[in-house]
């Protein structure tokens, strides 16, 4: 699609929680998408159970968020495709939950700054 617009403000958001929740392929999408890549979207996902009414249907099953590397995302690998690419760009995470939304902030912080030391 972005060959077809062929314009240069036109990319990828990547975010691989939704790949993962969709059944995407993730290996090496970040590497595939190179150049292209504008920002790079994380969270984390759990499968949840039939029951969990916090949870919401997607093609590989039922979902629910949970806090940044402790899901089935796996943040690891795009984080090394990244490095690889030498991607510079923005990085935004989405984080949930708690009833002290100052600690999940510091949390997911925490956790994005292990993610770009990997």
């Amino acid at each position: 699609m972005i060959d077809l617009v062929q314009r240069p403000n036109f990319g990828v958001i990547h975010d691989a929680a939704t790949c993962t929740s969709r059944r995407l392929v993730l290996r090496g999408s970040g590497q595939a998408a190179g150049d292209r890549i504008f920002h790079v979207h994380v969270k984390d996902m759990v499968k949840a159970d039939p029951s969990d009414k916090t949870a919401h249907d997607y093609p590989a099953g039922r979902f629910k968020r949970a806090p940044l590397n402790t899901g089935n995302v796996d943040h690891r690998s795009l984080f090394r495709a990244l490095a690889r690419i030498g991607y510079q760009g923005f990085l935004s995470c989405e984080a949930t939950g708690g009833d002290d939304p100052a600690a999940v902030a510091k949390y997911e912080f925490a956790e994005m700054q292990k993610l770009l030391k990997m």
